[in-house]
């Protein structure tokens, strides 16, 4: 039955829903988004909704002249606009408090008739851009689907794409849209938030939160500049969405993006690119406007600013250039006393030093060969996170050793590798420098250097397919 709202009946309708509709203060989603926000994210937040032009839908609870203020208020209602915009602009941030109060005056005092779907819109992207590894991310390339050259890409209007991409989603699924230019991102942000129902309206809204739905439905599409890329997020907050008709939704939401984006002459489509990955800063860095696409692992150093000249100048150093004198021959009678003393005190399966055995001629090559295979790469604090990394190693093996394959007396076996921490390629680097991983022998693609998350090995290289 459609919902009811005070004699009005409420009638299905394909437009979208609008930015001034308000959620209640204790509905689960709004306390949750809020709460994730550091404090001065919440005080720039507050204030940026008193502004004049955003009164539509941000406008906070204001007590007429001829009102009373609730007895049993939590807060003083404000009497003006200026004296909400004085109180998160000057006066909460001058004084030392916790996060707590501020979200608890928000929903319980200022804006205590309801949080506009525009306001969570603005919290969520505040949140997205405070914590760039907190949503999964994956990358995909506009292409055209006739091989065109990619120089022939359509320049995104995001008025009239978004138009289009509400025509595209309004027969399957409800939503709300928000465009929005931060300043941390060098592009441009639309989040997309579902909803279950076929009703714009409050009571809808009401219903909807009550019965558990439009909890963490919001996509995230990121368009950066210059670039034919797009990041897409198809879960707010991290959150696992596991429902197959909330799937089956998103997915259709992804695949309208390039169809919003194609003319009568022109169709795209987006293509993977074997990118997935927490950081938002590695996504743009390998998938970027800027040089470093294609410049991951040793090859970084070409993308530095700092480094002179380019690939061609360097050439292959002759067999031994890189030798370093004998080290036992080398090493003093202090060191080789260091040595022994280091061996008595490791224990079996105790978590030590790998290095704290060999001797620091050995340690300063161990370290020579990770720079030379990473370069700038790998370094824990790059901002080039990934947390995963897949492979499949797909080469064949001979069951004979020497045996030649011209009777074809080879198998392949199914071998799957997965590398996860927080940094993958820090984390090879440094068992590199550890004399873990032979930093020598190691394959170019487990530094990083093909900046994909999943892909197939044959003959020690990797191979995307996009």
């Amino acid at each position: 039955m459609a919902p009811r709202s005070r004699g009005r009946i409420a009638i299905p309708t394909v437009k979208p829903l609008p930015d001034n509709l308000r959620l209640s203060p204790t509905n689960s989603n709004v306390v949750k988004t809020l709460s994730k926000l550091s404090r001065p994210s919440l005080l720039s937040l507050a204030a940026s909704w008193c502004a004049r032009d955003l009164q539509h839908s941000c406008a906070p609870f204001i007590l007429a002249e001829d009102e009373d203020d609730p007895s049993d208020a939590a807060y003083d209602a404000a009497t003006s606009l200026a004296q909400v915009e004085a109180l998160y602009s000057e006066e909460l941030p001058a004084r030392k408090g916790t996060k707590r109060e501020i979200v608890d005056r928000i929903l319980a005092g200022d804006w205590r008739h309801g949080i506009s779907l525009y306001q969570l819109a603005t919290a969520e992207t505040q949140y997205i851009l405070d914590q760039p590894s907190s949503n999964r991310w994956t990358a995909f390339k506009l292409q055209r689907h006739d091989e065109a050259p990619e120089t022939n890409l359509p320049s995104f209007h995001p008025q009239t794409f978004l138009r289009n991409l509400q025509q595209e989603i309004a027969p399957l699924a409800k939503a709300h849209y928000t465009l929005s230019t931060p300043f941390s991102f060098p592009g441009t942000v639309l989040r997309i938030y579902l909803h279950d129902t076929p009703y714009n309206t409050q009571s809808a809204l009401r219903t909807s939160s009550k019965h558990g739905g439009s909890v963490n439905k919001s996509i995230f599409v990121l368009f950066p500049t210059g670039t034919p890329y797009i990041y897409v997020s198809l879960s707010s907050g991290g959150a696992n969405v596991i429902d197959a008709d909330s799937k089956s939704i998103q997915k259709f939401v992804v695949e309208a993006i390039p169809k919003s984006l194609s003319s009568p002459g022109s169709r795209y489509k987006l293509a993977s690119t074997a990118l997935t990955t927490r950081s938002l800063t590695a996504l743009l860095a390998h998938r970027g406007a800027e040089r470093t696409n294609s410049a991951a692992g040793g090859w970084s150093i070409f993308a530095d600013e700092k480094k002179d000249g380019n690939a061609l100048d360097y050439m292959k150093l002759e067999e031994g250039t890189l030798a370093l004198p004998d080290e036992e021959e080398d090493l003093n009678i202090n060191e080789k006393e260091n040595i022994r003393r280091n061996l008595k005190r490791s224990m079996p399966f105790s978590h030590t030093d790998p290095t704290a055995t060999l001797s620091s001629l050995k340690v300063k090559r161990l370290k020579l060969v990770a720079a030379g295979r990473f370069g700038t790469y790998g370094l824990p604090d790059d901002g080039k996170n990934f947390n995963r990394l897949d492979v499949r190693l797909t080469d064949p093996f001979s069951r004979t050793p020497g045996a030649e394959d011209e009777h074809g007396d080879t198998f392949t076996p199914n071998i799957r590798l997965s590398f996860q921490g927080s940094h993958v390629f820090a984390g090879i680097r440094k068992m590199v420098e550890a004399g873990i991983v032979d930093g020598e022998a190691m394959p170019g693609w487990m530094t990083g250097e093909a900046g994909v998350s999943v892909g197939t090995v044959r003959d020690g290289r990797i191979e995307v397919k996009m």
